[in-house]
């Protein structure tokens, strides 16, 4: 395991703790809040970088991904919740 010697650490660290302010069902039986969401991607991630969501669902994290300026792609097997999720993320980078 590498370990580092010196305290000339630069980069960007981060917290565990994220917050959200409710929870969101509206979309998905499984969906999370976009404010948590847009937290967690505000935490760890510089704009211009990209995210991946592998199981996407209604596309939350898409929505705070574009809110906060990061590239998205999102998969899911779900085609009701895949036109759910581009028709948010289109809006969200609409501005709407």
């Amino acid at each position: 395991m590498y370990q580092r010697t010196d305290a000339t650490f630069k980069g960007r660290a981060f917290a565990d703790v994220f917050k959200s302010d409710a929870n969101d069902k509206d979309f998905h039986k499984w969906g999370q809040s976009e404010s948590g969401m847009y937290d967690i991607i505000s935490k760890i991630c510089s704009v211009g970088q990209s995210v991946l969501d592998p199981f996407c669902g209604a596309g939350t994290t898409g929505v705070a991904a574009i809110r906060y300026g990061v590239l998205f792609d999102g998969i899911d097997t779900d085609a009701e919740k895949v036109n759910i999720s581009k028709a948010r993320i289109s809006e969200a980078q609409n501005g709407i």
